[in-house]
């Protein structure tokens, strides 16, 4: 799977996973809101014991992961209310 993160202007950042067949740059450009920016994207998976990876690069949008950060923010996302 990919991700993208976006922040908005109140610094509040927000995951979007989606499958690898797409481009960072498509999805990026077809959901960012005109006050968001990307601010990490890449790759991720589910590693030892179930714990969120994020890894590598976007080569479409030249923006590279935050693996511990990106982790945490998508397993937020995840975490029962």
């Amino acid at each position: 799977m990919k991700y993208i993160i976006f922040s908005d202007p109140e610094g509040c950042e927000y995951p979007i996973i989606f499958p690898t067949l797409w481009a960072h740059s498509e999805v990026a450009g077809k959901l960012a809101l005109p006050n968001q920016k990307v601010i990490a994207a890449g790759f991720i998976q589910t590693g030892a014991g179930g714990r969120l990876e994020c890894l590598g690069r976007s080569s479409s949008l030249s923006i590279g992961s935050r693996p511990e950060r990106d982790a945490a923010v998508v397993a937020k996302y995840f975490a029962a209310p």
